[in-house]
């Protein structure tokens, strides 16, 4: 099971919380969870380092050109999506032409930053070893009313049939 996958299956547990399900169903939810909460609490743990190693002044001038360069909603705040902040299309190469300028100046902090992002893309890509076996449930013992996004995050304990 790659990080990814533990990642989905956890967020997909806190989503079946307060469906009702067969005793089965609860009992390997909640195994699985136990299972998974040391990778999850230790991912947890990693990403909130992001920070670790770089200045406030950095952390202020890279949210100040982010914003500046971001499609705002209608609220004036920048728009998000899964990955991070949406850039502004018409403005992208104005966006990368100051990037350049700002990381030649905090080059330290944005190699230790690079370095931390691919730390965590590494832990979420990667196979978690150690991780012990996953209790199955057959598809049947699934409550009724789960989405097909939370589903697909199960898979990996639902037996075949």
């Amino acid at each position: 099971m790659t990080g990814n996958e533990a990642l989905a299956m956890w967020r997909a547990f806190n989503a079946l919380a307060d469906i009702p399900a067969k005793a089965e169903f609860n009992y390997a939810v909640a195994r699985n969870r136990k299972t998974l909460r040391l990778f999850v609490e230790s991912y947890a743990e990693a990403e909130g380092q992001r920070n670790t190693g770089v200045s406030a002044e950095y952390r202020m001038k890279r949210d100040a050109l982010i914003r500046a360069h971001a499609v705002l909603g209608l609220d004036g705040k920048p728009v998000q999506d899964s990955r991070g902040v949406l850039l502004d299309p018409n403005r992208i190469d104005e966006y990368h032409a100051k990037l350049t300028g700002f990381e030649a100046k905090f080059l330290d902090e944005t190699k230790a930053l690079a370095n931390y992002e691919s730390a965590l893309v590494a832990l979420r890509n990667d196979e978690i070893g150690g991780l012990g076996k996953l209790v199955q449930v057959k598809p049947t013992d699934v409550p009724d009313g789960v989405t097909p996004g939370v589903f697909d995050a199960l898979l990996l304990m639902i037996q075949e049939t």
